[in-house]
Parts: structure tokens; C-alpha cells; sequence
């Protein structure tokens, strides 16, 4: 898997931030991938100079001062979005996942900012090398034991792009994105 390069997955400007929460399944230290944050990085300030500033020094990774999240299997590494974050040193085959929350957007700016990210989500799959995958489980969006609670979280995830519409024959949900299962 090699380096992953400097960068945020959010930015301070925008709408309804989020938190990731990586967990690995493998060990991972400061030589084996595991992540570096960028302490401060989420605060608007900061973060615009680190943009600026970050690729006309042509650092590697590991030269650039960090805290590093040292993580064995069963840690959780929870963190602000807005956050740059990278790693050095990550074998292939490294196992790992990540869960990303977000607050359910409430007003039309925070709507807005969850649109935008839906559409960016599109093409996650292709990104990471997994085309054809789906970022939510088939059996999650059938809903079928008719749970009116994931029935609602089903029609807002619609309303805001992350799903297709309902198949008209069958009322279930499709994603509109792919994401990367767990290997293996």
C-alpha cells in the first residue's frame, strides 16, 4: 500500500463536520502505515497554511511532524475530519476499515454540504480500486424486518443523494456508491 500523502477529508468551511473512526486489523506504527495527524490541522487557520505551504515543501510523509496513532488490533482511532492526516510505510495487505459519522444535516447550508459530499462519494469505489462494491451492505438497505427507524434513515440518505431511489418493484433501496469491502 505504500505512503498515503498529506491531506483532509473535509475542511473547516464546511457545513456539518464529520468524525472517522479507523480501526486496524493488523499492528501499525510509525513504519507500518499507521495514521499521523496533524495536531490543530481541523482549525480553519492552521489548516489553509498547511494547504499552502504542505506540497511546495515536497516533504515525505515522514518527515513531517506529526502525532502518530500506534493502534493494535481491537484500537479504534477516532478523529475531526477537517484533520490532515496521512501515513508512512503501509505494507500491502494491510487490513484495515473506517466508519465515517455525520450529523444528520439539519438547515439548507448543512443540506447543501451533504449533497456536495454525496456527489463526491460517487466515484469512492474507482478511487480505491474496487469498482462494483457497494459502500452500504444489500441486506441493510432491503430492511427486512421493516424497522421503521432504518425505513426513515433509508428515505433521508435518499434525500440527500447517498441512495438511489427505491427499485419500483420492490421498494428497496440502492447505493449510489461503491465503496471497498473488507478484504478477505
Amino acid at each position: 500500500m505504500g505512503d498515503t500523502n498529506w491531506h483532509p477529508d473535509s475542511y473547516p468551511n464546511q457545513k456539518n463536520p464529520g468524525v472517522k473512526f479507523a480501526f486496524y486489523l493488523d499492528p501499525v506504527d510509525a513504519t507500518s502505515g499507521a495514521l499521523r495527524l496533524i495536531p490543530g490541522s481541523h482549525q480553519q487557520a492552521f489548516h489553509e497554511q498547511l494547504r499552502a505551504s504542505l506540497p511546495a515543501l515536497d516533504l515525505a510523509v515522514a518527515d513531517v511532524p506529526a502525532y502518530v496513532c500506534a493502534s493494535h488490533p481491537g484500537d479504534v482511532v477516532a478523529f475531526n475530519m477537517r484533520c490532515w492526516h496521512a501515513s508512512h510505510g503501509g505494507a500491502t495487505g494491510r487490513r484495515m476499515s473506517t466508519c465515517v459519522y455525520f450529523p444528520n444535516p439539519q438547515g439548507e447550508a448543512e443540506e447543501a454540504a451533504a449533497r456536495k459530499r454525496a456527489a463526491r462519494y460517487k466515484d469512492s469505489a474507482a478511487k480505491f480500486g474496487r469498482p462494483g462494491q457497494s459502500m452500504y451492505p444489500p441486506e441493510w438497505l432491503a430492511n427486512p424486518q421493516g424497522s421503521p427507524t432504518r425505513q426513515r434513515w433509508l428515505e433521508r440518505l435518499g434525500e440527500l443523494g447517498f441512495l438511489a431511489p427505491p427499485d419500483a418493484h420492490r421498494g428497496v433501496y440502492r447505493s449510489r456508491h461503491r465503496m471497498p469491502a473488507s478484504p478477505g
